[in-house]
């Protein structure tokens, strides 16, 4: 999922459950992943791409 595409769904997830809230964990769920991600690959997600992080 790009980063535009999120973007999307979290506006979604508030338009459709009239609840900031839902979209902020959302958000913080995907963050954990990605983070989770990086820290056990050693790569980073940016954008369209997979690049080694520095």
């Amino acid at each position: 999922m790009n980063v535009y595409a999120a973007g999307a769904a979290y506006g979604l997830l508030v338009i459709r459950r009239k609840d900031l809230k839902e979209a902020m964990v959302a958000h913080g769920v995907t963050n954990l992943g990605l983070g989770l991600y990086v820290l056990a690959t050693g790569s980073c997600v940016s954008g369209r791409d997979i690049r080694l992080c520095h």
